[in-house]
């Protein structure tokens, strides 16, 4: 079996849980990290034991080294350029959300893919949570009109904040009416509200 070689550009918060999950992967090696702050990319290469020459100044850099995958947690602008330049280097893209911020951009991401053979591969791990789950049994059971907009919460520590900004969209000014139809519509634990913690 052949070793699957990875790369990571950009090196804040989520990287480590990128960089962790790979190195968690058998017949995976890491052969680069990049930052715009090179500080930031060796902070991760050590807090992963890993050696300080993996550290690159750039993506060309990066590149040089013949990964087979990069992961692009960089900011959202630099997503789709450096998808692009990822995938005509040979190598598939591994790319934090959001993908990019328009049609055009998606489509010319795809006839890349098409040209180039490689794949881009969108991080959108909460597709099958909880959140969604229920959403879709409010669906299936006939209980919501047609969606105008979603907006699906996943952290504990935001979800207080979110439902407010929802609810005071909806025209919800009070909130313990937003709790108690967060808890209705089972969002929210049973008995709990906003200010007791999340199921």
């Amino acid at each position: 079996m052949s070793t699957l070689r990875f790369a990571i550009v950009g090196c804040g918060g989520i990287a480590k849980s990128h960089l962790v999950h790979w190195l968690a992967l058998p017949g995976t090696a890491v052969v680069g990290l990049a930052d715009s702050d090179p500080a930031r990319a060796l902070a991760l290469a050590q807090a992963c034991h890993l050696p300080a020459d993996l550290v690159q100044a750039n993506l060309d850099a990066v590149l040089a080294r013949r990964p087979d995958v990069v992961a692009i947690c960089t900011p959202p602008f630099l997503h789709v350029p450096m998808a692009e330049q990822v995938l005509r280097a040979g190598a598939h893209a591994v790319v934090e959300k959001p993908l990019c911020g328009n049609a055009a951009d998606f489509d010319r991401l795809l006839a890349l893919e098409r040209e180039t053979g490689r794949r881009v591969l969108p991080v959108l791990q909460n597709r099958c949570g909880e959140g969604v789950r229920q959403l879709r049994a409010l669906v299936a059971a006939g209980l919501t009109n047609r969606a105008i907009a979603v907006e699906l919460c996943v952290s504990e520590k935001t979800v207080e904040r979110h439902l407010s900004n929802v609810f005071r969209k909806l025209g919800v000014s009070s909130r313990a009416a937003a709790s108690v139809y967060a808890v209705q519509l089972g969002i929210a634990g049973a008995g709990r509200g906003p200010s007791s913690g999340w199921s």
